[in-house]
């Protein structure tokens, strides 16, 4: 077989997306439409690849009644090869009010995980990234894991010669740097939160990327929602504008920025390729309602509209 992006999802959800008109706290509300997918954001980064023409794995926890995670995935053609856990896993609820255009996330914590459900899920993650080209960790820890699990992954697959893309936030980001991943890619809030102040010009994060890169960490992407995004190397920033189009919901636009790194990555494109791949990508994902995966056309079309700005460092 052959090589993949290999995903991994620590909490996985199932993403239940609302969409009401004019909603109002302390009443009763409508439901216009809804639907349900297999979430988390290594599984959305999974859908968006495999959209995008690429091949991709999912790994991670699910409960063993868990099945329709799996059977998703199976029906896009995506690998699965979860650990399976004791708890079922969380469900999101994405709420869309059509009226006034804002998008709500209500996310569960997750379940438990024991010590030994951890060990089997890295060994896992040991055994795929051998025949992966790119390993995505991405999204939250679920209880019961330790706050340095990325960074023992990153460890443990140092000589598969997979090239590892992290986006996590909090100790998961923190920690899983210190491991050294190729590409990281935080909101401006979560790198706000790792340097400890606020963010607010292409000066100050390209100052707060470059001690990352001093420490080992090739890429710095940084998603600013309707700011856009500024991805950072050692000797250039380079800064795209959002793209024009209409949003139907915010939910996983940066999970396909990361497919798009990913694929760029994996079919040996270089960075401004890879940074066009991407903000396509995350521009084509707000498009659509709830996690569902992108639309190839879509995206086709808006690939030659991304704009970029190179600064030089």
């Amino acid at each position: 077989m052959k090589p993949l992006i290999v995903t991994v999802t620590a909490n996985p959800a199932l993403d239940r997306t609302i969409i009401v008109k004019d909603f109002k706290i302390g009443k009763i509300n409508r439901v216009i439409r809804s639907r349900v997918d297999a979430g988390g954001k290594g599984i959305n980064v999974a859908k968006n690849v495999k959209a995008l023409g690429g091949d991709a794995a999912c790994l991670g926890f699910l409960g063993g009644d868990d099945d329709f995670i799996v059977k998703y995935l199976e029906a896009l053609g995506i690998a699965a090869d979860f650990t399976v856990i004791q708890n079922s896993i969380r469900v999101n609820i994405k709420l869309i009010d059509e009226n006034s255009s804002t998008f709500t996330d209500i996310n569960e914590l997750g379940p438990e995980v024991n010590f030994r459900e951890a060990r089997a899920l890295i060994e896992k993650i040991k055994y795929w990234a051998l025949r992966a080209r790119v390993l995505v960790l991405a999204g939250s820890l679920p209880p019961g894991i330790e706050r340095d699990f990325y960074r023992e992954a990153i460890l443990s697959v140092r000589d598969s010669g997979a090239k590892v893309i992290l986006d996590a936030e909090n100790d998961a980001l923190k920690y899983g740097i210190e491991a050294a991943p190729y590409l990281i890619k935080p909101n401006i809030h979560e790198l706000s939160g790792l340097v400890g102040k606020k963010l607010k010009t292409p000066e100050d994060i390209i100052a707060a990327a470059l001690p990352l890169i001093e420490r080992g960490v090739e890429v710095v992407s940084v998603s600013m929602g309707p700011r856009g995004s500024l991805t950072v190397t050692r000797d250039r920033a380079y800064s795209v504008p959002p793209l024009d189009v209409e949003v139907r919901s915010t939910a996983g636009a940066g999970d396909a920025m990361v497919a798009g790194f990913a694929l760029a990555l994996e079919n040996g494109l270089d960075i401004r390729q890879a940074v066009k791949m991407a903000s396509a990508a995350a521009a084509c994902a707000v498009t659509r309602e709830g996690t569902q995966p992108v639309d190839v056309k879509v995206f086709s079309s808006l690939i030659d509209k991304v704009r970029i700005t190179e600064i030089h460092i």
